[in-house]
């Protein structure tokens, strides 16, 4: 029986709108384990985080999340994308928040 590991599927700094940091491939079927997010900057400021699945958005992280200077925030529940599926970001500050997401894809 072989064993799959996690892996880097992206990374990345947010923008100041919301864009997919992740996109699940064709023909593919994705593992999120974990996210990632750092603030790079000296000042608090707010990001939001959503899983979009058939075109809906939900909230992974609350709306707005008041994010504190030079911390890390990693997501505690894993997410299955089917292909199509994202995972989208934003921040106030753009290239404020790094993110790096990893997971198994299943092809």
């Amino acid at each position: 029986m072989s064993r799959e590991f996690a892996r880097v599927l992206g990374d990345g700094r947010l923008t100041n709108y919301r864009a997919a940091i992740y996109i699940c491939p064709e023909r593919t079927r994705t593992v999120i384990k974990v996210i990632t997010l750092v603030n790079l900057t000296e000042q608090q400021i707010t990001l939001n985080l959503n899983l979009n699945t058939s075109g809906t958005p939900r909230r992974i992280l609350s709306k707005d999340l008041w994010f504190k200077p030079h911390h890390l925030i990693e997501t505690d529940v894993e997410y299955s994308l089917e292909p199509g599926d994202l995972i989208e970001g934003e921040a106030a500050t753009g290239d404020a928040v790094e993110y790096t997401i990893s997971g198994i894809e299943h092809r």
